[in-house]
């Protein structure tokens, strides 16, 4: 919780249950050359584009695609396993998931394969319907 520590510390305190998809979650999936490969040149050149800051300042081979687990964790929760708890924040802005009964849940792992064909079917319908807009 890097940028409002207060804002994230009343979210976790509300008593309302949160679903966490942290970075060293969504950093587990990377989007690999051959994916990139497969999108329409446009939209693999935004995505590649975001992932050039990825590489740079992570070192990835492939950058992740970040913001999408937190649809998929709803449209597909299969893809994550996590675990139950109540997290507390502290003043530096780390999270501790304290295991046990509680409101939230932390996602620990995703299923990255099933994770990019999921996104990746989406961009293909996006990519087909923007196409069929433009005839």
């Amino acid at each position: 919780i890097y940028s409002d520590i207060a804002a994230a510390q009343a979210v976790f305190t509300s008593g309302v249950p949160v679903t966490v998809v942290p970075l060293d979650v969504s950093q587990q999936t990377l989007v690999s050359a051959a994916r990139l490969a497969a999108l329409e040149p446009d939209v693999a050149g935004i995505l590649d584009r975001c992932a050039a800051f990825s590489r740079e300042r992570w070192g990835h081979h492939a950058g992740p695609l970040h913001d999408p687990n937190v649809l998929a964790r709803i449209a597909a929760p299969e893809l994550y396993a996590g675990q139950c708890g109540v997290v507390r924040v502290s003043d530096q802005g780390r999270t501790v998931l304290e295991p046990g009964a509680g409101p939230h849940e932390v996602m620990l792992t995703v299923d990255a394969e099933g994770y990019l064909d999921w996104v990746w079917r989406y961009l293909d319908a996006a990519a087909s319907s923007a196409a069929k807009r433009l005839q």
